[in-house]
């Protein structure tokens, strides 16, 4: 009589995707053109003071083609922001259709350039803080107040927050004196692996 052969057991982990990888790519997609956005700004502006991030684009600007964008755009976090960790002014922005304006710096882009990027940030970001509020903190580098806000939006007050504060969209850790020199290196240069030292980066300075 034949023995039954024992069926091996497996220890396998089943792969499982994360359920917002496809947003992850899209924050890919806006990162890449924001860095469009910031390239075509820091050659059209005179030296920039008080904004390193700025300072260290316009050392860079005649190299950041659509390749170098395209690599700092993989980063894992969005890299522009609007007070995305105020969570007080999104509050009041949020529900108060008088709400002052954005009290910032010089403003950096003209309304109509950054209009168009800002509206879809704040549309993503909208949709995701809906459904999965820990991603769009996540993707989007929102404090939870500020995912929390956003989410309860109507699409006339994203439209309303474009409209009057578009043109003090920022980089984001622009007084960084570490993260954009290391950043623009590695997207203008050929080393993937300092590139993904990079993303790393930008997680470590989210999680601070």
């Amino acid at each position: 009589m034949a023995k039954k052969k024992k069926r091996r057991r497996t220890t396998d982990i089943p792969a499982h995707s994360w359920a917002g990888a496809p947003h992850l790519r899209t924050v890919r997609l806006l990162n890449e053109r924001g860095m469009g956005l910031l390239a075509q700004a820091a050659s059209a502006m005179a030296p920039a003071g008080g904004s390193h991030a700025v300072e260290v684009l316009q050392q860079f600007a005649g190299r950041l083609d659509y390749r170098a964008c395209e690599r700092a755009g993989r980063c894992p976090v969005l890299l522009m922001q609007l007070r995305f960790q105020d969570g007080g002014w999104w509050d009041r922005i949020a529900e108060e259709p008088t709400a002052p304006q954005l009290n910032a710096p010089a403003a950096l882009f003209a309304q109509e350039d950054a209009a168009p990027l800002l509206r879809e940030i704040l549309m993503e970001a909208w949709s995701v803080s809906r459904t999965m509020p820990r991603a769009a903190s996540f993707l989007f580098g929102l404090a939870p107040r500020v995912t929390q806000a956003i989410s309860r939006l109507a699409i006339q007050d994203i439209e309303r927050i474009v409209a009057q504060n578009a043109r003090h969209l920022r980089p984001r850790w622009e007084h960084s004196h570490a993260f954009w020199p290391r950043l623009l290196r590695a997207a203008t240069g050929t080393d993937n692996e300092a590139m993904m030292d990079m993303q790393l980066h930008s997680l470590s300075l989210l999680g601070s």
